[in-house]
């Protein structure tokens, strides 16, 4: 196997273990902190990574465009990083400027119920995120997907075990700042020590100032600005509008069920980049493979992923209380709503890789945003009257508009008459909204699973949603028996 496929299938099934080592975090954080102290944390992280998106984040895709090139060339991306230090140090000193200010007049306390004394945490939280990414962006500029592998599996076990040693210490009556300053403290030596070993490695040290460099980076770049602030209003909205109307307390129930949902619809990520590199011998960024022969496949690995994820929402409130604990039960039915949004996360998934196959990333940012401005008017709309549950709602309905969005968008692109994908679609999304409204018993919902896989498989084999030279492409090698057996099962060989 090719070096470059070797490393790209090791960092996707890297990215399976950081979403199980994910849950874990999860499970200590919510059995450390309890509803409120989860709340304060969404706060705390949201707040850090609001500052993080606007000033930060968005430089990181200079490392990856320019950076690339000179590791390709010279073994080194020191011009890369020397060019970007001026933009990387205003970003700094406004944040921490910005923080200072917010803290002096009071509004920490005030707007987000933190302590005025925990600006200094949050902009070291601040530097926790750029250090995260900024390790990410050298090591996949230098082509190091092994080591970067690595890290993503090492890094958040060390904060895990901190928090496993404070939750069966009982040191504690309250957890919170231990916890929060406790991570951001140990997060940022692990990963600034990884820093400093990879800088060596990439050959990173003082240079030059260049003014027209830097400026043609900043040109380069701040586009991206919209980009990130657009992703980070889709995913922390909902926390800031329910702080305004409620307590931390149903920011941190919102928190569970959400920060849940986001782990499970994760899966579908690596998950689908793996599939996409079996069917064509090469990472994601080699893709020979044609745009509408990729969509021919999706039919097929959309219902095997919608009938696993079926399965799996089927017992995820009986989980969801194993993880979080008894403190969360009121969170259930918000995390209940979020669910019937999961089958869709794998349209999101191959989906967006088609879109950037084909040089039309545009297309996600405006999607984004509506889902984001759809989001926040719905929630807006709701919440006063439903609480929580309006978020959720307004979540889940901006989620499945823009599943629809890119379905609509490809099949407009490609010129695709075939309705197949939209009645698989639409099959698992009502699927997972008559589990939502079964309620949360156990037997229940294993009955109504069972019998909605039924109905579903019944459906999939009628339209021939499945296709059976995909799947012994997909089922290959050592799982050739396991492909026969879905070949038997879901798809109608008859001519």
């Amino acid at each position: 196997m090719h070096k470059s496929v070797k490393n790209y299938i090791q960092l996707l099934f890297s990215n399976f273990g950081r979403i199980l080592i994910g849950i874990l975090s999860t499970a200590l954080l919510a059995r450390l902190l309890g509803p409120k102290g989860m709340g304060v944390w969404a706060i705390y992280v949201g707040t850090a990574t609001f500052f993080h998106a606007l000033l930060i984040n968005w430089t990181q895709e200079l490392t990856v465009k320019y950076g690339i090139e000179e590791w390709k060339r010279k073994q080194s991306l020191r011009d890369t990083w020397n060019y970007r230090l001026p933009l990387l140090l205003f970003g700094f000193a406004i944040s921490f400027l910005a923080l200072l200010s917010i803290s002096a007049a009071g509004q920490l306390e005030d707007v987000l119920q933190l302590k005025s004394s925990w600006w200094i945490i949050i902009w070291l939280y601040i530097v926790n995120l750029w250090l995260i990414a900024e390790v990410t962006s050298l090591l996949v500029a230098s082509d190091n997907l092994s080591g970067l592998a690595t890290a993503q599996l090492v890094m958040p076990l060390v904060h895990v075990l901190y928090m496993a040693v404070i939750y069966w210490g009982d040191f504690f009556e309250d957890n919170t700042e231990p916890v929060i300053f406790g991570v951001t403290v140990i997060s940022c030596l692990s990963w600034g020590a990884l820093f400093i070993r990879t800088t060596r490695r990439v050959k990173l040290s003082a240079g030059p100032f260049s003014r027209t460099d830097t400026h043609r980076f900043l040109k380069y770049a701040w586009p991206f600005i919209p980009v990130v602030m657009i992703h980070y209003l889709s995913y922390w909205c909902d926390h800031y509008i329910i702080l305004a109307y409620f307590t931390m307390r149903e920011v941190g129930l919102f928190q569970a069920a959400y920060g849940v949902m986001i782990v499970t619809a994760g899966f579908a990520a690596p998950l689908f980049m793996i599939i996409l590199t079996r069917m064509t011998g090469e990472s994601e960024g080699d893709l020979a493979l044609t745009n509408t022969k990729l969509l021919k496949i999706v039919p097929t690995v959309i219902s095997i992923w919608g009938l696993s994820i079926i399965c799996i929402i089927s017992i995820m409130p009986f989980l969801f209380i194993l993880i979080m604990g008894q403190e969360f039960i009121e969170a259930l039915s918000l995390f209940n709503i979020l669910l019937i949004s999961i089958p869709g996360a794998g349209i999101f998934s191959i989906y967006d890789a088609l879109f950037r196959i084909q040089g039309r990333v545009k297309v996600v940012v405006r999607v984004f945003g509506l889902i984001a401005s759809s989001n926040i008017a719905i929630s807006l709309a709701l919440m006063p009257h439903f609480g929580p549950a309006g978020a959720a709602v307004g979540t889940l309905s901006s989620f499945i508009l823009g599943q629809i969005l890119y379905i609509a968008n490809q099949h407009t692109y490609q010129n695709i008459k075939d309705t197949k994908i939209w009645g698989i679609y639409g099959g698992l999304v009502i699927a997972a909204l008559i589990m939502a409204l079964v309620g949360n018993g156990l037997f229940a919902r294993l009955a109504t699973g069972l019998a909605l896989l039924l109905a579903l498989i019944l459906y999939m084999r009628k339209v021939r949603a499945v296709d059976p030279v995909t799947v012994n492409k997909l089922f290959s090698g050592h799982l050739a028996g396991m492909g026969r057996y879905v070949t038997k099962v879901l798809a109608d060989t008859r001519a």
